[in-house]
């Protein structure tokens, strides 16, 4: 399946409606972290970021865009990044794309 590369009317700071829906609308929502999950992250209330989980030495890592670097980067997930994951009363929102095996 081709995934979309964003939803319609995506802006810096998406609303977190819109990211959320087109997120689950293309990925199946999972239970617990493992490399290559899709985190939907939180800077305030909304969810408006997203995440891809890696392994790194010593524990999980996260893969993701940082505005402020102007860059990608790749860094520990630490417990102030898991606390930015979204939670409901499902749990924390960890996704996987089709066809990716955990």
């Amino acid at each position: 399946l081709p995934v979309q590369d964003h939803p319609p009317g995506y802006a810096r700071l998406p609303d977190g409606v819109s990211l959320r829906a087109c997120v689950e609308s293309q990925c199946a929502r999972i239970t617990a972290l493992e490399p290559g999950a899709i985190l939907l992250m939180r800077w305030e209330a909304d969810p408006q970021h997203l995440a891809i989980l890696s392994s790194l030495p010593g524990g999980f890592g996260m893969i993701h865009a940082w505005a402020g670097l102007r860059r990608v980067v790749e860094h520990g997930l630490t417990p102030e990044w898991l606390d930015r994951i979204v939670c409901d009363e499902d749990g924390p929102a960890i996704y996987r794309l089709p066809g990716v095996v955990g």
